[in-house]
């Protein structure tokens, strides 16, 4: 009884996590829109449109987490883009 009461809990966060939405494709499509409006706009008077336009994004989700004497001392997450 005790196992799976103990096995329920910990897949509750895993359930959550898998109800939220993808953030991936609006980025995506953020990201084309940008290109587009850039090739079609980008230009200046007397030179040529550029031919070439890239843009990155960079996700970082860190996770640090410290113990000492068998307890939890730290736990941060943090998220840059």
């Amino acid at each position: 009884m005790r196992s799976s009461v103990l096995l329920i809990a910990a897949a509750l966060p895993l359930a959550a996590r898998a109800a939220e939405p993808d953030p991936r494709p609006a980025v995506l499509d953020a990201m084309g829109a940008e290109l587009d409006r850039s090739m079609a706009r980008l230009k200046l008077k007397g030179f040529e449109a550029p031919y070439f336009v890239s843009y990155t994004v960079r996700d970082y989700d860190t996770v640090d987490i410290l113990a000492k004497n068998g307890a939890l001392f730290t736990d941060n997450r943090t998220r840059n883009r």
